[in-house]
């Protein structure tokens, strides 16, 4: 009768230490206005993957935009955490949700006196579903540095 019960505890202790195991980590972070995206801008959300990547929790982290414009210049600082990869994708719904067909995502920085995005260190950058607008020319200006 003990023995039962026994084995019956450590299976279910077992079927929850894999459920653990097993289910892997999501870095999915969605940018947006509505409370079921995680961040309200692409900067916010870029930090928060690049913190979870210093503390080892997600290896390729992807953030997920909803349509609209964003007035912000980017910079991702990979110096420390070379070989990563980061990508960001524009277009998802207002409650990023998912994708939404014809939905555009702009990042604007017009007034920020420099590139859109800065890039430094050994990381993989992708953007999918993204214009790029509002850049300086002059100095490390234009849209990507």
């Amino acid at each position: 009768m003990y023995a039962t019960r026994d084995i019956s505890r450590v299976m279910r202790l077992v079927a929850w230490l894999l459920l653990f195991v097993a289910a892997p980590a999501s870095a999915w972070v969605g940018v947006g206005a509505a409370p079921t995206c995680e961040a309200r801008t692409i900067q916010a959300a870029i930090n928060t993957i690049m913190a979870r990547q210093r503390a080892g929790d997600f290896s390729d982290p992807l953030i997920v935009v909803t349509g609209g414009s964003f007035n912000e210049a980017l910079g991702i600082d990979g110096r420390d955490i070379n070989g990563h990869v980061i990508a960001i994708t524009g277009g998802y719904a207002a409650d990023c949700s998912g994708p939404q067909v014809g939905s555009v995502t702009t990042i604007n920085a017009l007034h920020r006196n420099g590139s859109a995005l800065t890039i430094r260190g050994s990381i993989t950058v992708s953007l999918d579903k993204l214009a790029l607008t509002g850049a300086t020319t002059s100095g490390n200006g234009g849209g990507i540095y």
